[in-house]
């Protein structure tokens, strides 16, 4: 029997819980076993994962891993394959993601999310200006320098306000 809507599996977080597909195709002949999960990485975000089972051995494949993102869940389609969705650092695609699977995310993914939409906030206020070199280039590094630091601060507080708020357990 097919599900109606998608199905989201937020546990599968590593090849134990991940979500098993049996009767997978192996070429022409052959059905195996499929296992599919998000691996999350603090500093690199999450990526999608997933390792065949060799019919002739027995022997499950090296997993094949994607590319990290910010946050990602897996989830099972109607006609029963498995995808992952996922959101990148673009503002809107961050905002309808959160709306629709907060829920289902890890403490992690969450704050994640929260550095994120910390630092597109504090970046659409920064403007950047090209001018001529002046004639000290140590003073304009050192101006540099204090505007970058003052950037990253706010977007610390921000990420740090956005945690708490939300009572986020991370590292």
């Amino acid at each position: 029997m097919l599900m109606q809507t998608k199905q989201a599996f937020p546990q599968a977080k590593n090849f134990e819980t991940g979500i098993q597909v049996d009767n997978y195709p192996w070429g022409y002949k052959f059905k195996t076993q499929r296992r599919y999960w998000v691996e999350t990485k603090k500093g690199f975000g999450d990526r999608f994962c997933y390792a065949t089972k060799n019919p002739k051995t027995g022997q499950w494949c090296k997993p094949k891993k994607g590319t990290y993102m910010t946050a990602m869940l897996v989830v099972q389609e109607p006609n029963g394959y498995v995808k992952y969705v996922a959101c990148n650092r673009d503002p809107d695609g961050i905002a309808a993601f959160a709306d629709k699977y907060w829920d289902m995310m890890t403490d992690t993914q969450k704050a994640e999310i929260c550095k994120v939409n910390a630092f597109n906030e504090v970046m659409e206020k920064v403007t950047w200006k090209i001018r001529p070199a002046g004639t000290d280039p140590e003073e304009e590094n050192a101006k540099q320098e204090k505007a970058l630091k003052t950037i990253n601060q706010a977007i610390n507080y921000k990420a740090a306000v956005c945690i708490a708020k939300n009572n986020l357990e991370v590292e």
